[in-house]
């Protein structure tokens, strides 16, 4: 009986995958903190972190998340400050991968788009780092195409 390599990596694949959280509610704190800074640091790249922006922004993390008012409050201050004294966004993404299903990557994408959408302007920086992102959370880009449309779709643009 000839060992199918492929096979265990596939099963090994798919039980670390399945052990990922579905609800996003549940994700651990420092998980939603690293989504929340990605979506400051998207928000202020163009220079311009318009009032419609973090209006967007703190609904998007509301609804996806389920932060109260009061929650989001101290999370914006708190990933603010974990933006400022890191080097690099590298070490968010890297916690969305270890946390983060696809799905939940896909939808965080969805939201970076939607942030970018909600000022009705598309500056290069934004979409420079939207694709800095996507390459840090090891999406396809058909994947980030239709996030980009998703949310494209919703502001009618």
């Amino acid at each position: 009986m000839a060992f199918n390599v492929k096979g265990f990596f596939d099963s090994k694949i798919k039980k670390a995958s399945e052990a990922k959280i579905e609800d996003p509610k549940d994700l651990p704190k420092e998980a939603k903190l690293a989504a929340c800074a990605i979506l400051l640091e998207v928000a202020s790249i163009d220079g311009d972190f318009s009032e419609v922006e973090l209006a967007e922004l703190a609904m998007s993390l509301e609804s996806y998340f389920g932060f109260s008012r009061s929650d989001l409050k101290e999370l914006l201050a708190h990933a603010d400050q974990q933006l400022r004294d890191s080097s690099d966004i590298g070490e968010f993404a890297q916690l969305i991968n270890q946390h983060f299903a696809l799905e939940h990557k896909y939808a965080l994408m969805v939201l970076v788009w939607q942030v970018i959408m909600a000022d009705g302007k598309l500056e290069k920086q934004e979409e420079r780092f939207a694709a800095q992102i996507m390459n840090r959370l090891q999406l396809e880009q058909e994947l980030i195409d239709q996030a980009r449309e998703e949310a494209r779709s919703l502001y009618g643009q």
